[in-house]
Protein backbone atom coordinates (compact mmCIF):
# COMPACT_ATOMS: atom_id res chain seq x y z
CA UNK A 1 0.00 0.00 0.00
CA UNK A 2 0.84 3.72 -0.79
CA UNK A 3 1.47 5.81 1.67
CA UNK A 4 2.99 9.01 2.67
CA UNK A 5 4.89 9.35 5.54
CA UNK A 6 7.16 11.68 7.84
CA UNK A 7 11.11 10.92 7.73
CA UNK A 8 13.95 12.70 9.71
CA UNK A 9 16.63 14.07 6.82
CA UNK A 10 18.70 11.25 5.72
CA UNK A 11 16.69 8.87 7.10
CA UNK A 12 14.12 6.12 6.31
CA UNK A 13 10.28 7.24 6.41
CA UNK A 14 8.70 6.16 9.76
CA UNK A 15 5.18 5.14 10.97
CA UNK A 16 4.48 6.97 13.16
CA UNK A 17 6.29 10.22 12.52
CA UNK A 18 9.53 10.76 14.47
CA UNK A 19 9.03 10.87 18.33
CA UNK A 20 10.39 13.63 19.56
CA UNK A 21 10.90 14.06 23.60
CA UNK A 22 12.37 17.03 25.25
CA UNK A 23 12.18 18.65 28.89
CA UNK A 24 10.23 21.12 30.07
CA UNK A 25 11.68 24.62 28.90
CA UNK A 26 13.11 23.25 25.78
CA UNK A 27 13.43 25.74 22.65
CA UNK A 28 12.55 23.44 19.99
CA UNK A 29 13.49 24.32 15.85
CA UNK A 30 11.77 22.50 13.29
CA UNK A 31 12.28 21.98 9.10
CA UNK A 32 9.40 20.66 7.03
CA UNK A 33 9.73 19.76 3.43
CA UNK A 34 6.91 18.93 1.51
CA UNK A 35 7.60 16.08 -1.14
CA UNK A 36 3.96 14.97 -2.09
CA UNK A 37 3.39 15.99 -5.61
CA UNK A 38 -0.12 17.55 -5.74
CA UNK A 39 -2.41 16.00 -7.97
CA UNK A 40 -1.88 12.38 -6.33
CA UNK A 41 -4.59 10.14 -5.64
CA UNK A 42 -5.81 9.68 -2.35
CA UNK A 43 -9.09 8.33 -2.43
CA UNK A 44 -12.34 10.03 0.10
CA UNK A 45 -12.86 9.40 3.56
CA UNK A 46 -16.35 7.02 4.50
CA UNK A 47 -19.16 7.96 3.49
CA UNK A 48 -20.52 8.59 6.98
CA UNK A 49 -17.56 11.25 7.19
CA UNK A 50 -17.57 12.64 4.01
CA UNK A 51 -18.48 16.58 2.60
CA UNK A 52 -19.06 17.75 -0.77
CA UNK A 53 -15.66 19.84 -0.69
CA UNK A 54 -13.49 16.91 0.00
CA UNK A 55 -11.23 16.25 -2.74
CA UNK A 56 -9.93 12.69 -3.50
CA UNK A 57 -6.02 14.20 -5.11
CA UNK A 58 -3.39 15.97 -2.87
CA UNK A 59 -3.18 19.77 -2.81
CA UNK A 60 -0.29 22.27 -3.17
CA UNK A 61 0.75 22.71 0.63
CA UNK A 62 1.33 20.30 3.30
CA UNK A 63 -0.93 21.40 6.06
CA UNK A 64 0.94 20.24 9.43
CA UNK A 65 -1.10 20.42 12.80
CA UNK A 66 0.27 20.76 16.34
CA UNK A 67 3.91 21.68 16.08
CA UNK A 68 3.44 24.87 18.44
CA UNK A 69 1.16 22.68 21.02
CA UNK A 70 3.46 22.09 23.77
CA UNK A 71 3.52 26.05 23.70
CA UNK A 72 -0.25 25.96 24.51
CA UNK A 73 -1.31 27.00 20.82
CA UNK A 74 -2.25 25.04 17.59
CA UNK A 75 -0.83 27.28 14.48
CA UNK A 76 -0.97 25.72 11.30
CA UNK A 77 2.34 25.45 9.46
CA UNK A 78 2.00 25.07 5.56
CA UNK A 79 4.10 23.88 3.47
CA UNK A 80 4.36 24.75 -0.38
CA UNK A 81 5.32 21.40 -2.44
CA UNK A 82 9.17 21.55 -2.94
CA UNK A 83 9.88 24.02 -0.27
CA UNK A 84 10.91 24.38 3.22
CA UNK A 85 9.09 25.83 6.43
CA UNK A 86 10.65 26.29 9.98
CA UNK A 87 8.83 26.47 12.96
CA UNK A 88 10.41 27.14 16.86
CA UNK A 89 8.43 26.59 19.92
CA UNK A 90 9.27 26.28 23.30
CA UNK A 91 7.99 22.99 25.52
CA UNK A 92 6.72 25.17 28.15
CA UNK A 93 4.10 22.85 29.62
CA UNK A 94 4.44 19.00 30.37
CA UNK A 95 2.40 16.41 28.57
CA UNK A 96 1.90 14.06 25.46
CA UNK A 97 1.47 16.11 22.61
CA UNK A 98 -0.54 14.75 18.59
CA UNK A 99 1.34 16.38 15.87
CA UNK A 100 -0.19 15.22 12.27
CA UNK A 101 -0.27 16.77 8.95
CA UNK A 102 -2.62 16.20 5.72
CA UNK A 103 -2.35 16.29 1.79
CA UNK A 104 -5.53 18.61 1.99
CA UNK A 105 -7.74 20.54 3.87
CA UNK A 106 -9.62 17.34 5.79
CA UNK A 107 -9.72 18.18 9.56
CA UNK A 108 -8.41 15.13 11.80
CA UNK A 109 -11.84 13.46 11.83
CA UNK A 110 -11.76 13.39 7.82
CA UNK A 111 -8.10 12.68 7.09
CA UNK A 112 -8.62 8.93 6.34
CA UNK A 113 -6.43 8.67 3.25
CA UNK A 114 -2.48 7.30 2.80
CA UNK A 115 -1.61 10.76 4.09
CA UNK A 116 -2.79 9.79 7.38
CA UNK A 117 0.11 8.27 8.78
CA UNK A 118 1.39 11.38 9.29
CA UNK A 119 1.20 11.55 12.78
CA UNK A 120 3.87 11.53 15.70
CA UNK A 121 3.72 12.00 19.55
CA UNK A 122 5.93 15.10 21.51
CA UNK A 123 6.34 14.30 24.89
CA UNK A 124 7.57 17.04 26.92
CA UNK A 125 9.01 15.53 30.67
CA UNK A 126 8.48 18.33 33.38
CA UNK A 127 12.16 19.92 34.21
CA UNK A 128 14.20 17.67 36.43
CA UNK A 129 12.00 14.91 36.40
CA UNK A 130 13.47 11.49 36.66
CA UNK A 131 12.66 9.71 33.01
CA UNK A 132 11.70 5.70 33.16
CA UNK A 133 14.13 3.74 30.62
CA UNK A 134 11.50 1.26 30.29
CA UNK A 135 8.32 3.54 29.82
CA UNK A 136 6.86 2.83 26.45
CA UNK A 137 5.02 4.57 24.06
CA UNK A 138 2.18 3.57 21.53
CA UNK A 139 0.71 5.61 18.52
CA UNK A 140 -2.08 4.52 16.53
CA UNK A 141 -2.60 5.38 13.05
CA UNK A 142 -5.39 4.10 10.58
CA UNK A 143 -6.58 4.40 6.75
CA UNK A 144 -9.92 3.80 5.67
CA UNK A 145 -10.03 5.28 1.92
CA UNK A 146 -12.56 4.60 -0.44
CA UNK A 147 -12.28 5.01 -4.11
CA UNK A 148 -13.70 8.00 -5.89
CA UNK A 149 -16.00 7.04 -8.72
CA UNK A 150 -15.82 10.61 -10.41
CA UNK A 151 -12.18 9.35 -11.28
CA UNK A 152 -10.54 7.72 -13.86
CA UNK A 153 -9.02 4.44 -12.41
CA UNK A 154 -9.76 5.68 -8.85
CA UNK A 155 -7.59 2.89 -7.22
CA UNK A 156 -9.11 0.86 -4.81
CA UNK A 157 -10.40 0.57 -0.90
CA UNK A 158 -7.69 0.73 1.29
CA UNK A 159 -7.94 -0.02 5.17
CA UNK A 160 -5.18 -0.67 7.14
CA UNK A 161 -4.79 -0.33 10.93
CA UNK A 162 -1.17 0.24 12.82
CA UNK A 163 0.48 0.29 16.36
CA UNK A 164 3.88 1.91 16.16
CA UNK A 165 3.19 0.97 12.56
CA UNK A 166 2.95 -2.22 12.74
CA UNK A 167 -0.24 -4.43 12.45
CA UNK A 168 -1.10 -8.08 14.44
CA UNK A 169 0.49 -10.57 14.17
CA UNK A 170 3.50 -8.09 13.08
CA UNK A 171 3.21 -6.16 16.25
CA UNK A 172 5.64 -6.11 19.22
CA UNK A 173 5.53 -8.69 21.70
CA UNK A 174 5.66 -6.92 24.96
CA UNK A 175 7.69 -9.09 27.51
CA UNK A 176 7.75 -8.53 31.20
CA UNK A 177 8.40 -10.42 34.29
CA UNK A 178 5.34 -10.86 36.97
CA UNK A 179 5.13 -8.36 39.42
CA UNK A 180 6.56 -5.62 37.74
CA UNK A 181 5.20 -1.72 37.40
CA UNK A 182 3.94 -1.13 33.78
CA UNK A 183 4.02 2.27 32.28
CA UNK A 184 2.28 2.85 28.88
CA UNK A 185 1.46 6.15 27.07
CA UNK A 186 -0.48 5.78 24.05
CA UNK A 187 -1.64 8.80 21.50
CA UNK A 188 -4.94 8.56 18.92
CA UNK A 189 -3.06 9.64 15.89
CA UNK A 190 -6.02 8.50 13.76
CA UNK A 191 -9.19 9.92 13.38
CA UNK A 192 -10.96 7.47 14.92
CA UNK A 193 -12.05 6.40 18.28
CA UNK A 194 -10.60 2.91 19.76
CA UNK A 195 -11.53 1.81 22.96
CA UNK A 196 -8.53 -0.09 23.98
CA UNK A 197 -8.58 -3.19 26.34
CA UNK A 198 -6.59 -5.01 28.65
CA UNK A 199 -6.67 -8.45 28.87
CA UNK A 200 -6.76 -9.99 32.15
CA UNK A 201 -6.03 -6.95 34.53
CA UNK A 202 -7.11 -3.26 35.73
CA UNK A 203 -4.91 -0.12 35.25
CA UNK A 204 -4.71 3.24 36.40
CA UNK A 205 -5.40 5.75 33.71
CA UNK A 206 -2.43 8.74 35.52
CA UNK A 207 -3.50 11.02 33.21
CA UNK A 208 -5.56 12.21 29.89
CA UNK A 209 -5.05 14.90 27.28
CA UNK A 210 -8.19 15.03 25.27
CA UNK A 211 -6.24 18.06 23.08
CA UNK A 212 -6.95 20.59 24.91
CA UNK A 213 -3.96 19.80 27.68
CA UNK A 214 -3.03 17.50 29.91
CA UNK A 215 -5.28 16.33 32.59
CA UNK A 216 -4.54 14.13 35.61
CA UNK A 217 -7.06 13.22 38.54
CA UNK A 218 -6.30 13.47 42.16
CA UNK A 219 -4.86 10.03 43.73
CA UNK A 220 -8.17 9.17 45.26
CA UNK A 221 -9.93 9.71 42.04
CA UNK A 222 -7.95 7.52 39.78
CA UNK A 223 -10.14 4.45 39.16
CA UNK A 224 -9.05 0.63 38.30
CA UNK A 225 -10.28 -0.11 34.44
CA UNK A 226 -9.96 -2.11 32.13
CA UNK A 227 -10.99 0.03 28.81
CA UNK A 228 -10.04 3.80 28.02
CA UNK A 229 -11.49 5.12 25.14
CA UNK A 230 -9.44 7.40 22.91
CA UNK A 231 -11.41 10.10 20.74
CA UNK A 232 -9.41 11.22 17.75
CA UNK A 233 -6.27 12.89 18.59
CA UNK A 234 -6.29 12.01 22.17
CA UNK A 235 -3.77 10.42 24.71
CA UNK A 236 -3.58 8.74 28.08
CA UNK A 237 -1.06 7.59 30.65
CA UNK A 238 -1.76 3.85 32.01
CA UNK A 239 -0.16 2.13 34.86
CA UNK A 240 -0.51 -1.40 36.03
CA UNK A 241 1.02 -4.27 37.71
CA UNK A 242 1.06 -7.71 35.43
CA UNK A 243 0.42 -10.45 38.97
CA UNK A 244 -0.35 -13.49 36.76
CA UNK A 245 2.04 -15.03 34.32
CA UNK A 246 1.10 -15.93 31.05
CA UNK A 247 0.36 -14.64 27.26
CA UNK A 248 -2.06 -11.16 27.55
CA UNK A 249 -4.02 -9.02 24.65
CA UNK A 250 -4.13 -5.19 24.99
CA UNK A 251 -6.32 -4.66 21.94
CA UNK A 252 -8.88 -2.20 20.34
CA UNK A 253 -12.50 -3.13 21.00
CA UNK A 254 -14.45 -2.02 18.01
CA UNK A 255 -15.16 -5.12 15.76
CA UNK A 256 -13.57 -4.00 12.69
CA UNK A 257 -10.49 -2.64 13.84
CA UNK A 258 -9.16 -6.15 14.99
CA UNK A 259 -10.49 -8.85 12.61
CA UNK A 260 -8.86 -9.56 8.76
CA UNK A 261 -10.75 -7.78 5.76
CA UNK A 262 -12.94 -9.73 4.56
CA UNK A 263 -11.06 -10.86 1.02
CA UNK A 264 -8.73 -12.19 3.49
CA UNK A 265 -11.06 -13.61 5.79
CA UNK A 266 -11.42 -17.16 4.21
CA UNK A 267 -7.66 -17.94 3.86
CA UNK A 268 -6.24 -15.99 6.69
CA UNK A 269 -8.82 -16.86 9.54
CA UNK A 270 -8.86 -20.77 8.89
CA UNK A 271 -8.96 -22.93 11.62
CA UNK A 272 -6.13 -24.77 12.15
CA UNK A 273 -7.07 -28.13 14.16
CA UNK A 274 -3.56 -29.18 14.06
CA UNK A 275 -1.36 -26.08 15.15
CA UNK A 276 -2.88 -24.09 17.34
CA UNK A 277 -0.26 -21.48 17.69
CA UNK A 278 -1.42 -20.46 14.55
CA UNK A 279 -4.85 -19.59 15.09
CA UNK A 280 -4.51 -16.49 16.85
CA UNK A 281 -2.45 -15.10 13.90
CA UNK A 282 -4.53 -15.79 11.61
CA UNK A 283 -7.56 -15.20 13.12
CA UNK A 284 -7.36 -11.37 14.18
CA UNK A 285 -5.25 -7.87 12.31
CA UNK A 286 -5.11 -4.33 13.09
CA UNK A 287 -4.81 -2.93 16.59
CA UNK A 288 -3.67 -5.43 18.86
CA UNK A 289 -0.94 -6.24 21.10
CA UNK A 290 0.60 -9.60 22.57
CA UNK A 291 1.78 -9.27 26.18
CA UNK A 292 3.88 -12.30 27.98
CA UNK A 293 4.46 -11.88 31.51
CA UNK A 294 7.01 -14.47 33.09
CA UNK A 295 7.69 -16.46 35.84
CA UNK A 296 8.76 -20.04 36.63
CA UNK A 297 6.36 -20.76 39.53
CA UNK A 298 3.24 -23.17 37.93
CA UNK A 299 -0.01 -22.39 38.65
CA UNK A 300 -2.79 -24.24 40.28
CA UNK A 301 -6.85 -24.40 40.39
CA UNK A 302 -8.33 -23.95 43.92
CA UNK A 303 -11.13 -26.34 44.60
CA UNK A 304 -14.29 -24.61 43.00
CA UNK A 305 -17.28 -24.03 45.55
CA UNK A 306 -19.82 -23.97 42.39
CA UNK A 307 -20.01 -25.53 38.70
CA UNK A 308 -21.80 -24.08 36.36
CA UNK A 309 -22.50 -24.89 32.41
CA UNK A 310 -22.72 -22.38 30.35
CA UNK A 311 -24.27 -23.91 26.86
CA UNK A 312 -23.86 -22.34 23.18
CA UNK A 313 -26.14 -22.75 20.95
CA UNK A 314 -28.11 -21.89 17.46
CA UNK A 315 -30.90 -21.51 15.47
CA UNK A 316 -30.63 -22.02 11.73
CA UNK A 317 -32.26 -20.71 9.04
CA UNK A 318 -30.78 -21.93 5.52
CA UNK A 319 -28.60 -20.98 3.30
CA UNK A 320 -27.71 -16.77 2.91
CA UNK A 321 -29.05 -16.45 6.43
CA UNK A 322 -27.48 -15.68 9.84
CA UNK A 323 -28.09 -18.63 12.33
CA UNK A 324 -29.10 -16.77 15.65
CA UNK A 325 -26.99 -17.84 18.73
CA UNK A 326 -26.53 -17.10 22.24
CA UNK A 327 -26.70 -19.15 25.77
CA UNK A 328 -28.19 -21.24 28.18
CA UNK A 329 -26.96 -21.53 31.48
CA UNK A 330 -27.29 -24.84 33.61
CA UNK A 331 -27.48 -24.13 37.21
CA UNK A 332 -28.86 -25.54 40.74
CA UNK A 333 -32.43 -24.25 39.29
CA UNK A 334 -32.30 -24.00 35.72
CA UNK A 335 -31.41 -26.81 33.02
CA UNK A 336 -29.17 -25.46 29.90
CA UNK A 337 -31.48 -28.17 27.91
CA UNK A 338 -33.33 -26.81 24.64
CA UNK A 339 -34.00 -23.00 25.11
CA UNK A 340 -30.91 -20.29 24.57
CA UNK A 341 -31.54 -16.41 24.93
CA UNK A 342 -29.86 -13.41 23.14
CA UNK A 343 -27.71 -11.87 24.61
CA UNK A 344 -26.63 -14.90 26.95
CA UNK A 345 -28.58 -15.20 30.58
CA UNK A 346 -26.60 -13.57 32.89
CA UNK A 347 -23.98 -15.24 35.01
CA UNK A 348 -23.89 -14.51 38.47
CA UNK A 349 -20.58 -15.25 40.75
CA UNK A 350 -19.63 -14.16 44.11
CA UNK A 351 -15.99 -12.34 44.82
CA UNK A 352 -13.74 -14.60 45.97
CA UNK A 353 -15.47 -17.49 45.04
CA UNK A 354 -14.08 -20.16 42.61
CA UNK A 355 -16.42 -21.02 40.10
CA UNK A 356 -15.79 -23.81 37.34
CA UNK A 357 -17.82 -23.06 34.37
CA UNK A 358 -17.75 -25.68 32.04
CA UNK A 359 -18.84 -24.37 28.09
CA UNK A 360 -20.55 -26.66 25.92
CA UNK A 361 -20.39 -25.68 22.10
CA UNK A 362 -23.12 -26.66 19.89
CA UNK A 363 -23.22 -24.45 17.36
CA UNK A 364 -21.67 -25.18 13.66
CA UNK A 365 -18.29 -23.61 14.41
CA UNK A 366 -15.52 -24.20 16.95
CA UNK A 367 -15.41 -21.12 19.90
CA UNK A 368 -14.74 -19.60 22.38
CA UNK A 369 -15.27 -17.38 25.78
CA UNK A 370 -13.30 -14.22 26.79
CA UNK A 371 -14.78 -13.34 30.55
CA UNK A 372 -14.20 -9.39 29.67
CA UNK A 373 -12.83 -7.50 32.40
CA UNK A 374 -12.15 -10.35 34.81
CA UNK A 375 -8.49 -11.67 36.71
CA UNK A 376 -8.15 -15.04 36.18
CA UNK A 377 -5.05 -17.38 35.11
CA UNK A 378 -3.93 -17.19 31.38
CA UNK A 379 -5.47 -20.46 30.25
CA UNK A 380 -8.92 -19.18 31.20
CA UNK A 381 -8.96 -15.84 29.34
CA UNK A 382 -10.39 -16.79 26.16
CA UNK A 383 -7.91 -16.93 23.14
CA UNK A 384 -7.94 -20.11 21.49
CA UNK A 385 -3.91 -20.75 20.97
CA UNK A 386 -2.70 -17.45 22.73
CA UNK A 387 -4.10 -17.87 25.85
CA UNK A 388 -1.87 -19.68 28.48
CA UNK A 389 1.67 -20.17 28.52
CA UNK A 390 4.35 -22.63 26.94
CA UNK A 391 3.04 -25.98 27.31
CA UNK A 392 -0.11 -24.83 28.13
CA UNK A 393 -1.85 -23.34 25.56
CA UNK A 394 -5.97 -22.88 25.45
CA UNK A 395 -7.69 -24.83 22.91
CA UNK A 396 -10.66 -23.97 20.76
CA UNK A 397 -13.90 -25.68 22.19
CA UNK A 398 -15.08 -28.16 19.46
CA UNK A 399 -18.11 -28.45 18.05
CA UNK A 400 -20.35 -31.22 18.06
CA UNK A 401 -19.98 -30.74 22.32
CA UNK A 402 -16.72 -30.14 22.78
CA UNK A 403 -16.28 -28.57 26.31
CA UNK A 404 -13.53 -26.32 28.21
CA UNK A 405 -13.19 -26.07 32.17
CA UNK A 406 -12.66 -22.25 32.93
CA UNK A 407 -11.97 -21.12 36.59
CA UNK A 408 -12.91 -18.11 37.64
CA UNK A 409 -11.95 -16.52 41.49
CA UNK A 410 -12.92 -12.85 40.96
CA UNK A 411 -11.22 -10.49 43.12
CA UNK A 412 -13.33 -7.67 42.84
CA UNK A 413 -17.19 -6.96 42.74
CA UNK A 414 -18.96 -5.55 39.33
CA UNK A 415 -20.68 -5.52 36.37
CA UNK A 416 -18.38 -7.61 33.22
CA UNK A 417 -19.01 -9.09 29.94
CA UNK A 418 -18.89 -12.23 28.27
CA UNK A 419 -18.47 -12.95 24.87
CA UNK A 420 -16.95 -15.11 22.24
CA UNK A 421 -13.45 -14.30 21.23
CA UNK A 422 -13.46 -16.36 17.98
CA UNK A 423 -14.72 -15.80 14.33
CA UNK A 424 -15.81 -12.16 16.02
CA UNK A 425 -17.48 -11.02 12.70
CA UNK A 426 -19.84 -13.83 12.77
CA UNK A 427 -20.35 -15.19 15.97
CA UNK A 428 -20.59 -11.87 18.19
CA UNK A 429 -22.95 -10.13 15.89
CA UNK A 430 -25.12 -13.13 15.92
CA UNK A 431 -26.01 -12.53 19.54
CA UNK A 432 -23.29 -14.40 21.85
CA UNK A 433 -22.49 -12.02 24.65
CA UNK A 434 -23.95 -11.59 27.66
CA UNK A 435 -23.47 -9.83 31.25
CA UNK A 436 -21.43 -11.14 34.04
CA UNK A 437 -22.27 -9.78 37.85
CA UNK A 438 -19.81 -10.48 40.38
CA UNK A 439 -21.79 -9.96 44.18
CA UNK A 440 -19.95 -8.94 47.13
CA UNK A 441 -19.94 -11.81 49.52
CA UNK A 442 -23.14 -12.20 51.55
CA UNK A 443 -25.17 -10.45 48.76
CA UNK A 444 -27.86 -11.73 46.90
CA UNK A 445 -28.86 -11.26 43.13
CA UNK A 446 -32.15 -10.56 42.91
CA UNK A 447 -33.71 -9.93 39.03
CA UNK A 448 -36.80 -8.20 40.45
CA UNK A 449 -35.17 -5.18 41.38
CA UNK A 450 -31.22 -6.03 39.83
CA UNK A 451 -31.61 -4.27 36.22
CA UNK A 452 -29.61 -5.45 34.17
CA UNK A 453 -29.25 -4.08 30.19
CA UNK A 454 -27.09 -5.17 27.97
CA UNK A 455 -26.40 -3.45 24.60
CA UNK A 456 -25.47 -5.39 21.50
CA UNK A 457 -26.06 -6.65 17.85
CA UNK A 458 -28.67 -9.38 17.00
CA UNK A 459 -29.93 -11.42 14.26
CA UNK A 460 -33.82 -11.32 13.65
CA UNK A 461 -35.53 -14.77 15.29
CA UNK A 462 -38.07 -14.70 12.73
CA UNK A 463 -35.85 -15.22 9.14
CA UNK A 464 -32.06 -15.04 10.15
CA UNK A 465 -31.27 -11.61 8.88
CA UNK A 466 -29.40 -9.41 10.68
CA UNK A 467 -31.22 -6.62 12.87
CA UNK A 468 -28.55 -4.36 14.16
CA UNK A 469 -28.20 -2.57 17.87
CA UNK A 470 -30.91 -4.07 20.16
CA UNK A 471 -31.74 -4.00 23.92
CA UNK A 472 -31.47 -7.44 25.43
CA UNK A 473 -32.10 -9.13 22.32
CA UNK A 474 -35.26 -6.72 21.84
CA UNK A 475 -34.48 -4.55 18.54
CA UNK A 476 -37.59 -2.43 19.58
CA UNK A 477 -38.02 -3.37 23.39
CA UNK A 478 -41.10 -2.82 25.13
CA UNK A 479 -41.49 -0.43 27.87
CA UNK A 480 -40.97 -1.26 31.52
CA UNK A 481 -42.32 -0.07 34.75
CA UNK A 482 -40.75 0.36 37.73
CA UNK A 483 -40.90 2.36 41.00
Amino acid sequence: VKVYAFSETGEAPMIPAPFLRVEEGTEVSISVTNAIPPGEFIGLPPPNRRYDSDGSSTREELIVHGLSAPAGSDAILRVPFGETREVTFLAEKPGRYLYWAGATERSLHTRTGPDSPMSGMIVVDPKGADVDPDERFFVITMIDAYPDDAVPDPGEDVFELAINGLSWPHTERLVYPKGDLIRWQWMNGSGFEHPMHLHGFHFRTLSRNDGMGEVAPDEDEIQDVVTELMEPGSSFLMEWTPTRPGNWLMHCHILDHVVPTPERSAEERAHDHHDMTQHPLRSMAGLVMGIVISDDEEETEAPPMRHLKLVARQAEFGAGHTPVRGYALETDNLSAEGDFSTPGPPIVLTKGEMTRITVVNHIDQPTSVHWHGLELQSYYDGMPGWSGREGRVAPLIETDGGSFDAYIAPPRAGAFIYHTHMDETDQLRSGMYGALIVMEPGETFDPSTDKVFVLGDIVDPEDGDFLGLALNGEEKPEPIVMK
